[in-house]
């Protein structure tokens, strides 16, 4: 193990034995996740309960951060009640004490809607991407249009199926942008 690794390693380890570890103390965990590993009970549980909300759907992205007994919600979302219903769950995980809600509502747009289900026919009728539309909560790829600009969002098992994904959105007419924040997971 070289140098730097072991540091790391090490300050892993204390932070984890301290209690204060979190995996979302890196960088918001995706609610589209397949894998949990690392999670702690305070993720999990919020993991779980944004996952299961019943208007959570493949045009939305969701996000989290845990830091001590404080869960910090990320994302957009079409449906306005989501933003509500998830700070709930957040509220019901055992062990908060803090929600800060960070959920933005995407406007209803026409044009972005064109773009939004254009880019799902793209996506999810190609034979190699039909199966992940039954992923999770929504499917593995979330698709955000706002003002012609796409984010792909959650988690896919490659990279080869995340530059497909990628290449079957920027065929539809009238993206102004695609950024991909589709993780490699299981």
């Amino acid at each position: 193990m070289s140098g730097t690794s072991s540091a790391i390693a090490a300050i892993l380890f204390i932070s984890s034995a301290a209690g204060q570890a979190t995996l979302s103390q890196f960088a918001p965990l995706s609610v589209s996740r397949v894998s949990t590993f690392g999670e702690n009970p305070i993720e999990l549980g919020v993991h779980s309960g944004l996952l299961k909300l019943p208007f959570f759907g493949v045009f939305d992205h969701l996000a989290y951060a845990v830091e001590g007994d404080t869960v910090i919600l990320f994302g957009q979302v079409m449906n306005p009640n989501l933003i509500g219903d998830a700070a709930d769950v957040a509220w019901t995980v055992p062990g908060v004490n803090r929600v800060v809600n960070r959920i933005r509502f995407l406007p209803d747009s026409p044009a972005d809607n064109r773009i939004r289900l254009a880019i799902f026919s793209a996506i999810y009728s190609h034979p190699s991407l039909r199966h992940y539309a039954f992923w999770g909560g929504g499917g593995a790829i979330h698709i955000v249009v706002e003002g012609g600009a796409v984010s792909l969002e959650g988690e896919v098992p490659s990279n080869a199926v995340a530059r497909l994904a990628c290449e079957r959105a920027s065929t539809v007419p009238g993206v102004a942008k695609i950024a991909s924040h589709l993780t490699i997971g299981q």
